[in-house]
């Protein structure tokens, strides 16, 4: 079976992590002949050459964009990547067209709903197209459009949608995609990666420490583990310390700190910028935040969890999904700090919950959430649909 993906414009997060293991896991493990179709000739270029497989960069947009945080340089982002779009859609139509021997594709997999050349190259070539949808779009990015009504130019182009949780397939069947089209398969992560926390010494330790992965953006939630911790007892406060994993900017990084200089705990705080040896630092934590206004899956909780940490969440999104509160994880109210403080303190306090919770977390992430469940999943997927 041949199958043609299609990547997103941006490269860096948890999509392309995600396109990458299943492709690579599709041929090693099904046979499957991928090939991978990108906008520019980048880093995911490299990694697919370095595993063979067949890679082509035609200069695709997005039809789909996120809005920046900053509220001017929106308009300058709308313009831009608006003209990028509109300038190379006929020209990397045409550069896709003549890069692979169609005749022998049998499906087309759009691996984010923001793309929109699988669905030219579908129309084209009349390959069966399947998009993955991994985000809620408006609710966590902010997303704008390039093309009027989009959630009927999706409906009205695509075969059918694979959601990476039912939180997201609840949410684009709210907004007019029939829900008969979208299948749930959740996420996998490459569970060989990551090295497992030693938790022998836990109920004796005198430092609890924390740890928050991904891009420094209000929407996933960093400013709330901040205030959390400057909300917790000053005799729990003192024995807790948080490392920020993931790009920010100064004027972001400076605003996050203003608690934090007011409690007198900037110490207690480390930002680490954006980290390649994620997977090694884990185990140096004891518990993982994930403090999203709306995770379509969350790849960040599921590495937390193989490698054994204990992971807090708010009580949205995909989260409660993953996490059954109390047992695997602890879920918090997303909209209250106090109730993410509370959780941090029980953890603190509560030594065995803490290793109850994390260990229970393991085994479940690990029956449930790798990649090679993931792509069992999809390659039956794929066998419907051929």
């Amino acid at each position: 079976m041949k199958v043609v993906y299609i990547a997103d414009i941006g490269i860096e997060g948890g999509a392309t992590k995600s396109l990458v293991e299943l492709v690579s896991t599709m041929k090693t493990e099904y046979g499957i002949e991928p090939v991978v179709l990108t906008s520019g000739e980048n880093r995911l270029n490299q990694l697919l050459n370095e595993q063979h497989i067949e890679n082509h960069a035609v200069g695709h947009g997005a039809f789909l964009q996120g809005a920046p945080d900053a509220f001017w340089k929106k308009p300058i982002k709308y313009i831009i990547y608006g003209v990028y779009y509109y300038t190379h859609f006929r020209s990397s139509l045409k550069r896709a067209l003549q890069a692979v021997d169609w005749t022998t594709v049998d499906l087309i997999h759009t691996n984010v709903a923001r793309d929109d050349i699988g669905m030219a190259l579908s129309r084209r070539t009349g390959v069966h197209n399947i998009c993955h949808i991994r985000e809620f779009a408006e609710l966590d990015f902010n997303c704008w459009s390039y093309r009027p009504n989009y959630v009927k130019y999706l409906a009205n182009n695509t075969n059918e949608f694979i959601a990476i949780s039912n939180a997201v397939k609840d949410y684009w069947v709210k907004k007019g995609l029939d829900k008969n089209t979208i299948s749930v398969i959740y996420n996998g992560v490459d569970s060989s990666k990551i090295i497992s926390v030693d938790r022998s010494q836990w109920k004796d330790i005198t430092v609890l420490r924390m740890v928050i992965v991904g891009g420094v953006i209000p929407n996933k939630g960093q400013w709330q583990a901040i205030e959390a911790l400057c909300l917790l007892p000053e005799e729990v406060r003192k024995n807790v310390r948080l490392d920020v994993i993931g790009n920010v900017t100064d004027t972001y990084k400076a605003k996050l700190q203003e608690p934090l200089k007011k409690h007198g705990i900037a110490d207690y705080v480390s930002f680490l910028g954006g980290c390649d040896d994620v997977y090694l630092r884990l185990q140096n934590y004891h518990i993982g935040l994930m403090c999203s206004k709306a995770e379509g899956f969350g790849r960040v909780t599921v590495e937390y969890m193989h490698a054994g940490l204990a992971v807090i969440a708010s009580n949205c999104g995909a989260n409660s999904e993953l996490i059954e509160n109390g047992k695997t994880g602890i879920l918090y109210e997303r909209d209250d700090t106090n109730s993410l403080s509370r959780a941090i303190q029980e953890l603190y306090v509560e030594r065995a919950l803490l290793c109850e919770v994390a260990a229970n977390g393991q085994i479940y992430a690990k029956n449930n959430f790798t990649k090679e469940i993931n792509a069992r999943g999809i390659y039956n997927y794929y066998c419907r649909c051929k």
